[in-house]
C-alpha cells in the first residue's frame, strides 16, 4: 500500500520560531523546528517536547519522514 504524499507548511510561530508543519491526507503529523543548529521532527500535532528524529540537512530529515510512514 502505497502512502500518499506529505506537505510541508512553513511558518513562523507567534514568538518568531520558525517551523514546517507537516500533513498528509490525515491532517497535521508533526512538525520540524531549527533546534541548534540541526533540524527536528515532533511527531504528533502538539508534541513540542520529544523529537523523534533530528538532521542537520532538512532534505534528508523530510526523506526520513516518509520513510519512517512506509
Amino acid at each position: 500500500m502505497e502512502t500518499a504524499p506529505l506537505l510541508s507548511v512553513d511558518a513562523t510561530t507567534p514568538d518568531g520560531v520558525w517551523r514546517l508543519t507537516v500533513q498528509s491526507s490525515d491532517g497535521v503529523i508533526g512538525h520540524i523546528f531549527r533546534v541548534d543548529g540541526e533540524y527536528a521532527y515532533f511527531t504528533g500535532p502538539f508534541n513540542g517536547l520529544a523529537a523523534t528524529f533530528s538532521d542537520p540537512s532538512l532534505e534528508r530529515l523530510k526523506e526520513r519522514i516518509v520513510a519512517s510512514r512506509r
